[in-house]
């Protein structure tokens, strides 16, 4: 292996963070230093991308902008991931813009009141306090 046993761990890494921060799989902006970085390699990060472009990992066009190669094909689902959160965005605001029959304003005056329908219990005890200057006394039937 050019990277060494642990090669493929840093191979595996640099495509965890890119499916993180790089959704479509393009590295612009980013020098060796901070691929290696993404990677969690410590050594050479020359060597490292060197390494990388060599093998087919990455691709580096003629700006020298370098990408992952076959991304989207091998990882559409990160890669459609700013489609999916927009798409994800427009359907909740759809949901909650929508006026709701319970949201109407309830107008106090138009409606009866619902203290009939609440019937007192005829079975419960009734507490009764009489007072007296002297006393309080508790009185239950």
């Amino acid at each position: 292996m050019r990277l060494g046993e642990d090669g493929t761990g840093f191979l595996v890494d640099l495509w965890i963070a890119v499916a993180l921060d790089r959704p479509n799989g393009v590295l612009s902006g980013l020098d060796d230093v901070d691929i290696a970085l993404m990677a969690g390699w410590e050594g050479d990060s020359k060597q490292f991308v060197s390494a990388l472009i060599e093998t087919g990992f990455i691709d580096q066009d003629c700006d020298g902008m370098y990408s992952v190669h076959d991304w989207v094909e091998h990882n559409g689902y990160a890669s459609a991931a700013a489609v999916r959160s927009e798409a994800a965005r427009k359907a909740a605001h759809a949901k909650w813009s929508k006026k709701q029959v319970n949201d109407a304003p309830a107008d106090i005056l138009e409606c009866d009141s619902n203290e009939s329908a609440m019937q007192p219990h005829e079975n419960a005890p009734t507490i009764t306090v009489e007072r007296s200057s002297q006393c309080v006394e508790l009185n239950i039937s």
